[in-house]
């Protein structure tokens, strides 16, 4: 972009157009002269947000009133804000830090930007918006220097027995602890901020309503539901294993150990930011091998990728909860299941059948996992443990399928024998059955394939052989 395009006669001379309420004449790289219709002129600078910063994506700030900051004096704090953006410093923090003391809602979002990074601009106003909307219109405009933990609790008492209040927690203590880094006299009678304002809320029993759980009864039916598409193999995939939905939406082949039956789970892929070792089942391994020669390997190393997707190229986030409500899939209440609450009915399948102990189950479904030792842990020693645990859970799930298959080929053997001979005569089993009129499960039950005499004999007790040869 072109640098240094105004004159000062340009300036002298510059009007709001008839009709518009604000002109802008662009100095060039982020410098302008926001011309009112008023006749009033003043200097601003505008530039754009890193990636995952708060909105605004271009966030600008005001650098005086023309002619009292000149053009020449405007071009110099242009260029100390393209130096501070340079060295990663927001312009507006440092002119704040000269003009007025740091207020909460200054500390909120050097918090969110500084300590928090996010893959997209949803996902950062997502994690912002309980703030937003519950903390910075009542304390935002406090200089955080005197905001005290009564405040604070004063702030989360209203919301404390619904789930957000208890998100908002950490987010508010992280705001605190790190304005303190900058000012340690801020709440410096308190070394535990969380704690302090724990004691001082009320013991509100929260009503949290858990993610709608599927039966554990009907496990295997879903599963027999579930077609060859990407998404319901995908859905498969995460119903066998029980992680977190992000897990197997963003699984890579790199992540799979098939010699050791192990899926690692990176870090970054956990609640808790630990990696997770995963043992997988036999089930497990064997839908790996149909979807690596199934779907087209990815640029990304990706085991589902999803064409369908054209924005990310992923299976999306609440595709499988779409599938069980569009199928009317029901879960424990009166609401449709969702994917979230299937690792709800693992635990509860888990315990019912006295599989293991609660413990155990939450360990296997990457639950339970509090610091890096105990990571370790779970990896080398109780690797097998977990192992038995979903292999049976595993065994559970694909038992529908697995009888079906049975059936059907108890079933076509049947069909088979009774086409074979029974009597010298050359007449088959067959003939038998349509001459005696036996249904097919009569036939079964008379178990006579070897001795023809028996069959007619058992048939004939029941009043089914013709009298009359």
């Amino acid at each position: 972009m072109a640098l240094e395009k105004l004159t000062d006669a340009h300036i002298r001379a510059a009007k709001c157009s008839l009709g518009n309420s604000s002109d802008d004449l662009h100095d060039g790289r982020g410098l302008f002269l926001r011309v009112k219709a008023s006749g009033t002129k003043s200097w601003n600078f505008q530039w754009s947000a890193p990636k995952g910063s708060p909105p605004p994506k271009r966030p600008k700030m005001g650098l005086g009133a023309y002619p009292a900051v000149t053009l020449a004096k405007a071009r110099v704090l242009a260029g100390k804000c393209r130096e501070q953006l340079a060295d990663g410093i927001d312009p507006r923090d440092v002119r704040e830090q000269v003009h007025r003391p740091e207020t909460f809602e200054d500390s909120f979002w050097k918090f969110f930007r500084d300590k928090k990074a996010f893959a997209d601009e949803k996902k950062a106003n997502n994690w912002s918006s309980g703030v937003r909307t519950h903390v910075l219109p009542k304390i935002g405009k406090r200089p955080v220097a005197a905001i005290t933990i009564e405040e604070l609790v004063k702030v989360l008492q209203p919301i404390w027995d619904r789930e957000v209040g208890r998100k908002l927690l950490p987010k508010l203590v992280g705001t605190m602890r790190y304005a303190r880094t900058r000012n340690p006299s801020i709440l410096n009678e308190h070394e535990d901020v969380a704690g302090a304002i724990k004691d001082r809320l009320s013991e509100a029993k929260r009503s949290t309503r858990h993610h709608p759980a599927l039966p554990w009864e009907r496990a295997p039916d879903l599963w027999v539901e579930l077609g060859e598409d990407v998404i319901e193999i995908s859905f498969k995939f995460y119903l066998l294993n029980m992680p977190r939905v992000s897990n197997v939406r963003f699984a890579k082949w790199s992540q799979i150990d098939f010699d050791l039956g192990v899926w690692d789970i990176p870090a970054e892929g956990g609640k808790n930011g630990f990696a997770f070792a995963a043992p997988l089942a036999r089930e497990s391994l064997a839908l790996l091998r149909v979807a690596r020669k199934r779907f087209p390997k990815s640029d990304d190393d990706l085991i589902f990728p999803n064409p369908a997707s054209f924005k990310t190229g992923v299976v999306t986030e609440n595709a499988w909860t779409n599938f069980l409500a569009e199928n009317k899939w029901p879960s424990t209440d009166e609401r449709y299941a969702n994917s979230h609450g299937l690792r709800a009915t693992f635990g509860t399948w888990a315990g019912d059948n006295e599989v293991c102990d609660q413990k155990m189950a939450a360990r296997c479904i990457q639950h339970k996992v509090e610091n890096a030792a105990d990571a370790a842990y779970l990896r080398s020693k109780l690797l097998k443990q977990r192992r038995r645990v979903m292999q049976r859970w595993a065994d559970f799930v694909t038992s529908g399928e697995r009888e079906a298959t049975e059936a059907e080929n108890r079933a076509r053997d049947f069909r088979e024998k009774l086409d074979l001979n029974a009597e010298p005569s050359g007449r088959t089993h067959r003939d038998i059955a349509n001459w005696s009129r036996a249904t097919e499960d009569e036939w079964r039950e008379a178990k006579g394939f070897d001795d023809a005499r028996k069959v007619r004999e058992a048939l004939e007790a029941k009043d089914h052989y013709s009298q009359d040869e």
